[in-house]
């Protein structure tokens, strides 16, 4: 991965170097030619533009000679080559070729430039028609437009073309390059190695943490694997409490079949009060019902081999027949192995709920709706009677708060939530939420 990153660090600072150095370049090549250029319309400003004046009057040939002489290029040196003096339509008015002198051309981006009042300088190859005259001379020239104006009005009235050796301008641009190119590369140098130095740094750095950070890791792996056997633990001591909890309301139920609603049922037999073995006979009958009824509801059924559909469906047909009403199931996706624990708890949630609904909320059409995704199973039930705030009697609150109470503990028992809501426009809706964890048999977790 370092090796990588010096790659492409390197490929950037080498590409990010040439452009850099080409703009210096660049830069220098202007500097030059636009101190080039000015120098040169400095002399124009003040040499040549008084004799360009002089000749406006029709070409006057003593004005004409003394600007020949003025601007020869033998008495500037090696470098001048050739000069023109143009006009505003394009043509010639003076050149060191007197062959060139009153021809017209059509007038190049440089030269409007000049008449524009700019000065214009380029390394030009020679290849316009007004060039002619100066290829024998080199194959590339540097070309100088600039204006010639009157010294007192400051009026443009002709434009001077300078051609110039490039040998030695060249020299000095290859030698400016040079230092250019070498600054760029010792500043990419410098920034590499300091880049370098850092990424290492950076790396001792990002490996120390790595490893220290897959101590972390390896840490919450432990605690976690430490959290799930403790969970497996409560939710194994949780079935057992509920198991034994079903124990015990088993043998109470079987305490209460056979033994007081057994001696009621021979005391109905026996007794014979005179006018009022009627009422006893009756008061006697409604007890022995009550218990029969109680040691019902107490009594778990078979629930072994039931799936879940199955188990909510019995606690709806075991409240049917009690009760006498019909209840609503709607029902879809819900597992079929599920814990005993998982049993249990629903068929208690909803024994509950229906009976209160049954016994409070003056609702004879409960509904109970039931459904599975893929991280909880979700029970609700539903009625429409007065609302849970409602209650007759002290005595009926207590008996629905410890229902609700004990409803609530079976749920987070198994992981779930419990919540009890107003219906709309009047009612209850218990919701129940248990994750799919705890509801499904082991076997499957271990899949």
């Amino acid at each position: 991965m370092i090796t990588r990153f010096n790659l492409m660090s390197l490929v950037v600072l080498l590409v990010s170097c040439g452009g850099v150095g080409w703009w210096i370049s660049h830069r220098i090549e202007q500097l030059v030619l636009n101190r080039v250029g000015y120098t040169t319309s400095l002399f124009a400003g003040s040499v040549v533009a008084p004799v360009v004046e002089a000749t406006d009057a029709g070409y006057a040939d003593s004005a004409g000679a003394d600007l020949s002489t003025l601007l020869d290029p033998a008495g500037f040196g090696p470098e001048i080559v050739a000069y023109k003096i143009w006009g505003n339509d394009g043509d010639i008015r003076f050149s060191s070729d007197p062959d060139e002198v009153g021809k017209r051309y059509e007038m190049d981006d440089g030269l409007l430039t000049a008449w524009d009042g700019r000065v214009h300088t380029e390394i030009t190859d020679l290849d316009r028609p007004e060039h002619v005259g100066q290829r024998p001379f080199a194959d590339h020239l540097l070309e100088i437009y600039t204006p010639v104006r009157r010294p007192r009005s400051g009026e443009i009235t002709a434009v001077l073309e300078f051609y110039l050796r490039v040998s030695e301008f060249e020299d000095e641009l290859r030698a400016a390059r040079v230092q250019s190119w070498g600054i760029a590369a010792v500043v990419v140098a410098a920034i590499y190695g300091l880049l370098i130095t850092l990424v290492r740094r950076g790396n001792r750095t990002i490996l120390l943490q790595s490893v220290q950070l897959e101590a972390q890791v390896q840490e919450y792996r432990d605690l976690l694997a430490e959290n799930i056997r403790l969970s497996r633990r409560l939710r194994s001591a949780a079935d057992g409490a509920t198991t034994l909890n079903e124990e015990y309301l088993r043998r109470v139920a079987a305490d209460l079949h056979d033994g007081p609603a057994q001696d009621i049922g021979y005391a109905i037999l026996t007794v014979d009060t005179p006018g009022r073995s009627a009422e006893m006979k009756e008061l006697l009958e409604r007890t022995l019902q009550e218990i029969r009824n109680i040691s019902t509801g107490l009594r778990m059924p078979d629930l072994e081999s039931l799936t879940l559909a199955d188990v909510i469906q019995r606690a709806v047909t075991v409240h049917e027949s009690r009760t006498g009403c019909t209840v609503a199931v709607e029902s879809s996706d819900l597992p079929d192995d599920v814990t005993t624990a998982a049993r249990i708890t629903i068929f208690r949630v909803l024994q509950e709920s229906l009976s209160n609904a049954y016994r409070h909320g003056e609702d004879c059409a409960p509904r109970v709706t039931a459904r599975c995704d893929d991280d909880s199973v979700y029970l609700e039930i539903a009625d429409s009677g007065p609302g849970i705030g409602s209650r007759p009697t002290e005595t009926g609150r207590e008996r629905l708060r410890l229902g609700l109470a004990v409803m609530k503990e079976r749920v987070e028992l198994m992981n779930g939530t419990l919540r009890i809501e107003r219906n709309t426009p009047r009612g209850t809706r218990i919701v129940v939420e248990i994750p799919q964890s705890s509801v499904m048999e082991e076997r499957r977790e271990a899949d």
